[in-house]
């Protein structure tokens, strides 16, 4: 019977999504930053969380062996970070990023989600790149020198 095939539909086990908003911390978070900070303080939180955009789509993609690397750039990112609502964002996004592609990518759109919210516009990417290659280097050469 169709009622018997519903029933049995209707109790198998959905996924359970981690980040079931597709961000890792409450949308309301990243609103109330994005509203209380200033421009030019906005402007560097937007910078350090593109450094971190460019360091988790590196994880990502799996692009290189430099996975490590990257999660320890972000981590430093996280002690550098002045502001300690941004850092508690940042550190949100280490603990999803260390749990896997889901949390990845959960940390990227919370990324994109404060970049909305805080501008109209998003910051120049190509500055951003260019410090994330720049953090990069000087992690490997510490990571190399320490050897």
């Amino acid at each position: 019977m169709s009622i018997k095939e519903g029933s049995k539909r209707a109790s198998a086990k959905s996924p359970k999504l981690k980040y079931p908003k597709g961000i890792v911390v409450p949308e309301s978070e990243i609103r109330d930053l994005a509203a209380n900070l200033k421009i030019r303080e906005a402007q560097e939180a937007a910078l350090c969380l593109l450094v971190i955009d460019q360091a988790a789509q590196a994880i990502e993609a799996k692009e290189s062996d430099n996975g490590e690397l990257n999660l320890r750039l972000i981590k430093q990112m996280a002690g550098d970070e002045k502001c300690r609502r941004t850092r508690r964002i940042i550190k949100a996004m280490i603990a999803a990023i260390e749990q896997g592609a889901e949390g990845v990518v959960a940390a990227r759109m919370t990324i994109t989600c404060f970049i909305e919210f805080a501008f109209e516009y998003m910051p120049d990417p190509g500055i951003a790149a260019r410090l994330y290659n720049g953090k990069l280097s000087k992690i490997r050469r510490t990571a190399k020198s320490s050897r």
